[in-house]
């Protein structure tokens, strides 16, 4: 099965861009995970 070069490039630009973003999406989470874990953590030490 042969696909236009167009149209693969289409594909491959479109499934490239949803796949950035869900990283970036993972990514950003992860950070805030951590960055709340470590203000709890400044809490329990100032009580």
């Amino acid at each position: 099965m042969y696909i236009q070069p167009y149209y693969l490039g289409l594909f491959v630009g479109a499934f490239g861009t949803v796949a950035a973003e869900i990283a970036i999406v993972l990514i950003s989470n992860y950070r805030d995970k951590k960055r709340k874990q470590k203000m709890q953590e400044r809490f329990k030490e100032e009580e």
